[in-house]
Formats: structure tokens, C-alpha cells, sequence
């Protein structure tokens, strides 16, 4: 599994403002593990049936296009992805690098039979395939794609540096080579797909390429050049969006290009031409979602930076932010600002003997009684603990505090909470430009006023106990 000390570990430049995203690799765990199954299993029955051949009758003709070599070299990797996806560095690596080194031997085999127009043992060893121009081998582009394959699984689990550009170099080669055999079944290209009509990349076997893909790449977002895949900030979470619906639209339009043009329906240049203005379209109104969904998460990120998770209102940066703002618009108007500070009172008490779920209770009621009370326009925050304020540019800011106290004792006296909300609060208006003060100095006269308010309340509590005490 990928855990989180994994990645951590393996990625020398972490970034912990942008941990890596738990939902998203457990998702490709998953569809690596379906992948791996998938794959597998068209290995095993393209492999069965050249060695029995009462299994390749029951399959499609086309099944012989993919070679004995190539669904063994399909089948190691699948088992040699599975022992490296473990995470473990004993003997399972030993056996996936073992299977890296088969890759090569015998795709290195087939790509300097290709290069050398010579026959190896290799080919036919597992099938004679007498019926095919070159019996037994795998086309140019499969071979090399498992080559690269085989490369990848020498240098896996190592995290220094140049291993690590290695396999992200290697990551791209199979990926651009898969994406360059897609194309070329798309617009009926066949050197891009393979020698001959015979002598080619399967759709089969390009399918076990997706799914070795697919499976690759949970080990490559895990560290290197991919790990921006699965972290959790706004640039990931953009690039998992747009990368595959900009490819899927790219193929789309040319492909639907291009059929227009092979079938006669449009000309050449007409087809051309309405090709670059669909594809123009397409990019320009891409172009506009990404923007929109940049926003969007540049958006949900600046809330989850200005608003306490708890109680859903201002945090400290939150109030100091829009405090200031309003503070300095109140300024330049002539508008009174006042500040609110408030303290909630026994909330020790109620952690310690209720527990800290009743104590986070207590904080979040007692955060929707004050935004009840004052109008939305105001700033209401928690600046942290039990410590809460309140920016208003209303005059009338005294009979809101009214209303907040009647509508405490109202909670009290109904009993449905197991304690109950108790508060001190502190004033402070802005004295006017004369004064010099900045915002931070009106919120530290309403914590000192706050201060004092509760001081005055516990040498009269202390005052009515010594009272009692000497009248019993």
C-alpha cells in the first residue's frame, strides 16, 4: 500500500502544504490491482492458446497477432508490477528485477532480429508459428516498449536522484510509445503500429500495454517528476482533470477529422479546416473550464484558510484580513468600527468534566448564537480556543449584545444543552484618525476591556460566596 510515510520517505522534496492525496492513491491502488488482473488474464490466455491449441480455437482468429514472447513478456510484467507494488525491498524485488531482466533478454532479442533481418532461437521457442512472414516475433514497437519495460523494473524501489529522472524518463518513453501506437490504429497510420499487417502491434497486446500503464503508475506518483499526480493542492487536483480530458479531446477531434477525410464524406482541405476550427473551439472553451476550476479551487482554498473548521466562521487570519479592511473603509468614511471581544467562560470546566466533545459543543453554539444575533454584515470569528470577536460598523451594536444575552439565557433556561453558556465580553470603538490607532489597537482595547470585565465579574462572585459563607 502507498502509505503516507512511504511517500514521504521516498520524495526528498516534500512539500507539507501539499500532502499527498490518501483517496485518490487508494483509487489507483484499486485499479492497479484490476489492471494487474486484467492484464494478466489476457497474457494467460493468449499464452495457452499457442501452447494448446484446442484453446486458440475457441478464440477469435486475430488472437495469433500477439505472440507467444509477447503474452509471456505481457505475463512477467503483470507478476513482476504485483511484487513491486508491495513496497517491500527483499526477496520480491529479487524475482520483479529478475522478471526485468527476462523483458530484456527476450524483447532485446526480437528488436535485433528486427534490426538485423535475422531469425533467434527466442522467437519460436514457446510456438513454432509457422504460418507468419517472420515466425514468432514481436513487432519493432512492442519489443521496444517491453525493453523499456524490462529497463524500469531494474531500476525500481532505488529513490536516489538519478534513478529516480530514470524512471520518470522511461515512464514517458512507454507512455509515448502506447499514445503513438493509439494514434496510428486511429488514423490507419501502420508504420506507427508495426511492420506489416502481420507483423504488428495487436489491438490485444495494446491493450495489455494500457493496463501495464495503468498499473505503472501508482509507483511513479509515489515519488520523482508524477508525484504532483496525487498531491492534494490546487495545481494536482487540476492536472488530474485536465491532462486526460485534453488528450481525450484532442483524439477525438482529429479523429473524427481524419474520418471524414478517408471516407470521402469532406475533402481534405475541408476536412482540415474544420478539424483546426472545432479543434480552436474545443481549446478556447477548455481553456475557460480550466480557469473556472482554477478559481474554483483557489477559491475553497483561500475559505479553508480564513474560516475555523469547527465552527465555520472567520478564523484569527480571517477576522484580522476583513477586520482591517472594514476598519480602514470605517476610516476613510467617518464611520464608527467597534470591536466585540468575547471569552467564553467554564469552558475548562466543561472539557474536564463533560468531555472536550461537549466543550467543542459549547463553542459551536455559542459561535451560532453570535452569528444570530449580528447581521451578516458584520465580522463574527473565532479567533482560537474559546476566544471569539466580533467587527461592526453598526451604532446600535449595544442592543445586539441585548439580544445575545437574552437569547443565552433563553439556551440555558431550556435545558437542552448539559451546561451552560456563560460569557465576558470587551468594547472598543474606533476614537477617530486624531487617535492614531490602527485595527490591531482597537482589538487589543476590547481584549483588555474584555480582561476587565471578567475581573470585575469573579471579585463579585468571590464577593456574593464571602457573603454567603458569613451569613450561614
Amino acid at each position: 500500500m502507498l502509505r503516507l510515510q512511504k511517500f514521504r520517505s521516498s520524495n526528498e522534496t516534500f512539500d507539507p502544504l501539499n500532502q499527498p492525496d490518501e483517496v485518490f492513491l487508494k483509487r489507483l491502488q484499486f485499479f492497479q490491482r484490476v489492471s494487474l488482473i486484467l492484464g494478466g488474464l489476457i497474457a494467460v490466455v493468449i499464452l495457452c492458446a499457442w501452447i494448446f491449441p484446442v484453446v486458440g480455437i475457441a478464440l477469435p482468429p486475430s488472437w495469433v497477432l500477439m505472440k507467444a514472447n509477447t503474452a509471456l513478456c505481457l505475463m512477467i510484467s503483470t507478476i513482476s508490477l504485483y511484487l513491486f507494488q508491495k513496497q517491500d525491498h527483499g526477496f520480491t524485488v529479487i524475482l520483479g528485477r529478475l522478471g526485468g531482466i527476462i523483458l530484456i533478454v527476450i524483447a532485446g532479442s526480437a528488436l535485433l532480429g528486427h534490426l538485423l533481418n535475422h531469425s533467434f532461437w527466442l522467437d519460436t521457442v514457446l510456438a513454432p508459428d509457422a504460418g507468419s512472414e517472420m515466425p514468432g516475433r514481436m513487432s519493432m514497437q512492442t519489443s521496444v516498449f517491453f525493453l523499456m519495460t524490462g529497463v524500469t523494473f531494474l531500476n525500481e524501489l532505488k529513490d536516489d536522484r538519478i534513478h529516480l529522472v530514470v524512471l520518470d524518463l522511461l515512464f514517458v518513453g512507454v507512455t509515448l510509445l502506447t499514445l503513438i501506437i493509439f494514434s496510428g490504429y486511429c488514423f490507419n497510420a501502420l508504420i506507427f503500429f508495426g511492420q506489416s499487417y502481420q507483423i504488428r502491434t495487436s489491438p490485444h497486446t495494446l491493450i495489455g500495454m494500457l493496463l501495464l500503464i495503468a498499473a505503472m503508475l501508482p509507483q511513479r506518483v509515489r515519488s520523482g517528476f508524477f508525484v504532483v499526480l496525487a498531491g492534494t493542492g490546487v495545481g494536482s487536483k487540476f492536472i488530474r482533470l485536465a491532462l486526460p480530458l485534453g488528450i481525450f479531446l484532442v483524439f477525438s477531434v482529429i479523429g473524427v477529422g481524419s474520418y471524414l477525410a478517408l471516407t470521402d464524406l469532406l475533402s481534405i482541405r475541408y476536412a482540415a479546416a474544420l478539424t483546426v476550427s472545432v479543434t480552436s473551439a474545443v481549446l478556447a472553451y477548455l481553456v475557460l473550464w480550466m480557469a473556472r476550476m482554477i478559481n474554483s479551487l483557489e477559491y475553497e482554498l483561500r475559505q479553508m484558510s480564513l474560516v475555523d473548521e469547527l465552527t465555520q466562521i472567520q478564523n484569527r487570519r480571517g477576522f484580522f484580513l476583513l477586520g482591517d479592511h472594514t476598519f480602514n473603509e470605517g476610516k476613510r468614511y467617518g464611520v464608527p468600527v467597534t470591536v466585540l471581544f468575547f471569552d467564553l467562560d467554564g469552558l475548562k470546566v466543561v472539557n474536564d468534566t463533560l468531555g472536550h466533545d461537549a466543550g467543542s459543543d459549547l463553542i459551536f453554539k455559542f459561535s451560532r448564537l453570535l452569528q444570530s444575533t449580528f447581521r451578516k454584515s458584520d465580522i463574527v470569528a473565532r479567533l482560537g480556543g474559546d476566544e471569539f470577536a466580533v467587527v461592526t460598523r453598526d451604532d446600535e451594536f449595544k442592543s445586539a449584545l441585548e439580544r445575545l444575552s437574552l437569547a443565552t439565557v433563553e439556551v440555558n433556561t431550556s435545558r437542552i444543552n448539559p451546561y451552560n453558556i456563560d460569557y465576558s465580553v470587551g468594547v472598543a470603538t474606533y476614537l477617530g484618525a486624531e487617535s492614531g490607532e490602527s485595527f490591531s489597537d482597537v482589538v487589543d482595547r476590547a481584549d483588555k476591556a474584555m480582561y476587565e470585565q471578567k475581573r470585575v465579574r469573579k471579585n463579585t462572585s468571590n464577593h456574593k460566596v464571602s457573603q454567603d459563607s458569613s451569613g450561614v
